[in-house]
């Protein structure tokens, strides 16, 4: 019998998704969820699923056994979460949350649960970034950094400088630039959509 997902966020990346599953002759997607109507239902069209608008719908359902998470980087850990605790394993893009303490949480619910808790890591098993992490292993100091989305890291206007190892790793108030380009070191420094209360946000 085929694994039954669910699929929370039908924007961009999304599809991929959507694709991946239909490959996979071991798993099928059910039902879609999404805020806007209209890219909800043409999502649900186009893959065989059913349509919801608000994900909490998509999580009652007893026959979704597991969720594929592509909303916005800030909500992952809220989503996460309410999936664990409705008895779904998860597969969440990255980066799994925006702070090491909602990662944390996300990781006790799942082991709490018994379920799985799956990152969308995929650039770990491209070639550069293969060589880049023996590199970060290698060496203790790294001299300029280049995002291949977004240019030099260091050495903008023709200047450049080492970057000590704590600086490769994370920097104060923005996110560190391991995360930003190297998806087989995840460790979150940044507080920036810190929640002090977590709510149960499918309860009642």
């Amino acid at each position: 019998m085929p694994l039954n997902f669910g699929l929370i966020g039908c924007g961009r990346v999304a599809p991929r998704h959507a694709q991946s599953l239909e490959q996979v002759r071991e798993a099928r997607l059910v039902a879609v969820a999404d805020i806007r109507a209209d890219r909800a239902q043409h999502f649900a069209e186009e893959y065989r699923a059913e349509a919801h608008l608000d994900y909490c719908e998509l999580l009652a359902r007893s026959d979704v056994e597991a969720v594929s998470i592509c909303v916005p980087s800030g909500l992952h850990a809220q989503v996460t979460v309410d999936a664990l605790a409705a008895g779904k394993h998860v597969l969440v893009e990255k980066p799994i949350a925006l702070n090491l303490a909602d990662a944390d949480r996300m990781i006790a619910a799942a082991r709490e649960k018994g379920l799985t808790l799956g990152v969308v890591l995929q650039n770990r098993y491209n070639s550069p970034m293969q060589q880049l992490r023996r590199l970060v292993d290698e060496v203790a100091k790294v001299r300029k950094c280049r995002n291949p989305a977004s240019g030099p890291q260091e050495g903008r206007g023709g200047t450049s400088r080492l970057l000590s190892r704590t600086e490769w790793v994370t920097r104060p108030n923005q996110p560190s630039v391991l995360v930003r380009i190297v998806s087989p070191v995840i460790l979150l420094h940044n507080e920036v959509y810190e929640n002090k209360e977590h709510p149960d946000h499918c309860a009642g």
